[in-house]
């Protein structure tokens, strides 16, 4: 049992070592866990409360790292799926001179991607307070299933549901992901995206992007603006 379930992508992060430099010109990377599920639930981990992933890797050197990190940290890897039929997951990440991560993503077909809902375990998420999950893994089936059956478990439950959407629109390979988004909305009680997302997502600017966000479900917005800081607004306007 734990306190919060995410689900979603967990992949490497081989990061460029020279800051402000594009992909092409970078000669060294270090290897990272990455994947922002993965990142949140060490989060939560680190501040106290229990965490564990749902999510599934290849069974190479590359997925049993990334294993043993999660478990370094903790967090409760008794969901995390193998597979000896598909890699796992790639991002290369080189910073630009302002320091913001750019990315180049080596993942389809890949292990996360290949998650089904017949391996979400009903038993599992209801034990739990939260479910978080990312969209990364909507772009693609059968893991666009997996979070939905995860998400119907969570509702039935009584668990609370946050979607952090951290929207890489080049996975979505020329598909709208907000058919999709819309559908997560519909059932999310905490929604946490940048302000250029809620943009996205809304068609608005501004402080109407975050009023549409929360009239189409939610009851929290977070709001992220970089590097000038952040924002919440509730259902009742506080």
């Amino acid at each position: 049992m734990v306190d919060v379930i995410v689900i979603g992508e967990l992949m490497i992060d081989m990061i460029g070592d020279i800051p402000g430099k594009p992909l092409e010109m970078q000669t060294n990377f270090k290897r990272f866990a990455g994947g922002a599920p993965a990142n949140f639930a060490v989060g939560v981990q680190r501040l106290g409360l229990s965490s564990g992933l749902i999510t599934k890797v290849g069974d190479d050197f590359f997925g049993r790292y990334l294993i043993k990190t999660l478990k370094d940290e903790d967090i409760d890897i008794s969901q995390i799926k193998k597979t000896k039929e598909y890699k796992t997951a790639l991002a290369f990440v080189g910073l630009d001179k302002e320091k913001t991560p750019r990315f180049s993503f080596y993942r389809s077909p890949c292990a996360d991607i290949m998650l089904n809902e017949l391996e979400i375990e009903e038993n599992y998420i209801k034990s739990a307070k939260l479910l978080m999950c990312g969209t990364v893994s909507l772009a693609d089936e059968p893991a666009r299933s997996a979070i939905f059956k995860s998400i119907e478990y969570a509702k039935k439950h009584g668990l609370q549901v946050a979607c952090d959407p951290n929207l890489r629109e080049d996975l979505w390979h020329f598909n709208d992901p907000r058919e999709h988004i819309f559908k997560i909305l519909k059932n999310t009680d905490i929604f946490l995206p940048s302000i250029s997302e809620a943009e996205f997502i809304t068609g608005e600017k501004g402080e109407k992007a975050i009023e549409a966000i929360l009239g189409l479900g939610p009851t929290l917005v977070g709001i992220t603006y970089g590097a000038e800081g952040s924002s919440i607004l509730t259902k009742d306007r506080k």
